[in-house]
């Protein structure tokens, strides 16, 4: 048996690291919780990633789904295509255009057609830059948030500790006749209760993202390196050959339902496909296979059911963490047990308001929430700075407020014959404008075409050739600056800044 002082110094414990933290477990459980549905809820409120297409009908191939956005957009960079499988959601293709903004690419999930685009800082992106780091773009702020699975778990356990019997407690409703402390008491040590496994399954599967920050992860696969090539891209690259890639995976892991594809960024990267199998559910996982863009050829092929121990274990952390383990039924049970202990750290400071006076010996007064926060004494100073700090992160890394006023347009021209930059993202029918950099002695007699047609402005002289700052009217097409030098006339430098993104 536990002694009633050490209880009691147990309670005092749990009571003061609850109210002082319960701002941030509040939001820090309300963002995973949250993010559990992060592309449904995004999805509501962008059309542009919903569909109407009946889910029995025939998927669009990843082949289809690539034509399909290499028509409507041939300047962006493509680096993967996730089918989603049915549902209301599109198929997204993730891409980068050629000024750098990294967008998502809708698709109908039958018919591949373009349906819209959206930025990749939404909703989903800033909830889980928040989850899993504050928002901070370094290993402290991932190390600050895995540090509360150690608190939150303490939590758990210091909560049982202090209620007796705990296990009678299940169906025992809140008292109504014993005021409010009591009542938002019993609240909370039912909640307590009901989330208590949850809390444990979430703080005890993160340990496996806090022990890959050491270094301490499954050993990496090794597949059979790729061909040397000169190109990133296989040449003539197109729908059909990426569908043959995909039936090669598919092939090579037995049946396996493409579930991402990634495009090879560098001339040593591969074809990375994953994908599923009926008996995924069992698996723990997804299976990967390799696909050489040289030649085609499978480099590696790791079907989830016969992974090694170690990455086994890490798929079943994983989806514990996540809500996957039985994607049905599993996603909602997280959600609704997120979101309940969000409301426990909630019901939590509600408790102390309803118990402990601002003063020694003074009444409570006031609204609960004033109370509460009085009672944080000097730390809540260290949160509310630290909110400040995220407000600030969250102005820097998903609003234009510090976006570069000059962005470079990436091209196949070298940086030694010039350079191309635009202010802002292009808008069609809107004016844009450009700084154009030319290296060389003729460069200030060079002749600047904005699709087809001259562009008012001088190139003035500098130290390297001459620059250019003129203002166009960006098109709904491909936004060619041509630039015609006069040693050079049969070779033109050509940037396409590429179609406006809505």
């Amino acid at each position: 048996m536990l002694s009633r002082a050490f209880r009691t110094t147990v309670f005092k414990l749990h009571a003061w690291v609850g109210l002082n933290l319960s701002i941030l477990m509040f939001l820090v459980l309300l963002s995973g919780s949250l993010l559990l549905y992060g592309v449904e809820i995004e999805a509501v409120m962008q059309p542009q990633m919903r569909t109407d297409s009946a889910p029995l009908e025939t998927p669009a191939s990843v082949g289809q789904i690539f034509t399909s956005v290499r028509d409507a957009y041939p300047d962006v960079q493509i680096n993967s295509i996730t089918p989603r499988g049915g549902g209301f959601l599109a198929d997204t293709t993730f891409a980068v255009t050629r000024w750098g903004q990294q967008i998502n690419i809708w698709t109908d999930p039958v018919t591949a057609e373009v349906i819209g685009t959206t930025k990749v800082n939404g909703l989903r992106s800033f909830l889980h830059a928040f989850h899993v780091s504050f928002l901070m773009k370094m290993k402290l702020g991932d190390l600050a948030v895995l540090s509360f699975s150690f608190i939150l778990f303490g939590m758990v356990v210091t909560g049982l500790i202090t209620y007796r019997r705990f296990w009678k407690g299940f169906f025992r409703a809140p008292a109504g006749a014993v005021g409010s402390r009591g009542w938002w008491g019993g609240v909370h040590r039912l909640i307590a209760l009901w989330t208590a496994p949850f809390l444990i399954v979430a703080t005890v599967s993160a340990s496996y993202f806090l022990l890959g920050h050491f270094g301490i992860r499954p050993a990496p696969l090794k597949p059979i390196p790729t061909l040397e090539r000169e190109t990133v891209l296989p040449p003539g690259l197109d729908g059909a050959m990426l569908d043959q890639v995909a039936t090669l995976a598919g092939d090579a892991v037995g049946g396996m339902e493409v579930t991402r594809l990634r495009l090879p960024g560098t001339r040593k990267q591969r074809f990375e496909i994953e994908g599923v199998t009926h008996h995924a559910a069992l698996e723990g996982g997804t299976a990967l296979v390799f696909v050489d863009p040289a030649n085609l050829q499978v480099l590696g092929a790791y079907p989830a059911d016969e992974a090694v121990p170690g990455r086994k274990l890490a798929r079943i952390l994983q989806s514990l963490h996540y809500g996957t383990w039985a994607e049905g039924i599993s996603r909602p049970m997280w959600l609704v047990f997120g979101l309940a202990s969000s409301a426990l750290a909630l019901s939590g400071v509600l408790v102390f308001a309803a118990r402990v006076a601002p003063r020694p010996q003074e009444t409570p007064k006031g609204p609960a929430l004033r109370r509460a926060w009085r009672g944080m004494r000097p730390l809540k100073w260290l949160i509310l700075a630290g909110l400040i700090g995220a407000g600030g992160l969250y102005t820097y890394r998903f609003t234009g407020v510090f976006a570069p006023e000059w962005t470079r347009i990436y091209s196949r021209v070298p940086k030694s014959d010039g350079e191309l930059r635009i202010s802002g993202s292009p808008q069609a029918g809107e004016p844009l404008s450009l700084k154009l950099r030319l290296n060389g002695k003729t460069a200030t007699d060079a002749q600047v075409l904005f699709d087809g047609n001259p562009v008012e402005g001088t190139l003035r002289p500098n130290d390297k050739g001459a620059q250019l700052l003129a203002t166009v009217t960006a098109t709904e097409g491909r936004n060619r600056v041509s630039v015609n030098l006069p040693d050079r006339p049969q070779a033109p430098l050509v940037w396409f800044i590429g179609r406006p993104i809505d």
